[in-house]
């Protein structure tokens, strides 16, 4: 009969296992990408909740936002806004906003990142539209800060960008 043991693992096989094992860096306490993330997040909750404070502390003192709006005779409408300017109207905004981003697409070098993400928006309770948010970001100390958001208002486009049904309007 056939001796079909394994063969022992070579002890030199073993010990440079065991030392590559120990040289990989244990995983990060908080990756970028999810650093990156929750300064959006935290951008959209100061959004729906008017908090000027979390913008300041979120935006970049030299962000900007760029919105191309898409008219009903499907032309776009490009305006630029002051992030310090948008700041100061949101304490005094009216209307309860309630943005939400799915399946974002997050890309980090360094102390850049970007952020992609569908999105939509409703006012009051009721939806308004959808769109893609673009974030630009860079990481000041340890802190990630929006440079920069450009974004589309796109009256028809939830279904194109697969926002879930739960959120679309009944029509």
């Amino acid at each position: 009969m056939m001796n079909c043991a394994k063969p022992p693992m070579n002890k030199f096989l073993k010990l440079a296992f065991i030392l590559v094992l120990g040289a990989l860096p244990a995983p990060a306490a908080g990756a970028p990408e999810d650093d990156v993330l929750e300064t959006v997040t935290r951008f959209f909750e100061g959004l729906k909740t008017t908090d000027a404070e979390t913008w300041r502390d979120v935006l970049h003192e030299n962000a900007r936002f760029f919105a191309h709006r898409q008219q009903e005779d499907g032309t776009w409408l490009l305006s630029e806004y002051e992030g310090q300017e948008r700041i100061e109207s949101l304490a005094d905004e009216t209307v309860l906003l309630d943005e939400r981003m799915y399946e974002p697409t997050v890309l980090v070098r360094g102390p850049i990142a970007v952020v992609w993400a569908p999105y939509d928006i409703t006012v009051n309770g009721e939806h308004s539209h959808c769109g893609i948010d673009v974030f630009d970001l860079v990481q000041v100390e340890s802190a990630w800060k929006i440079t920069n958001l450009t974004y589309t208002t796109e009256l028809d486009a939830c279904g194109e960008l697969d926002i879930p049904a739960r959120t679309i309007p009944e029509n």
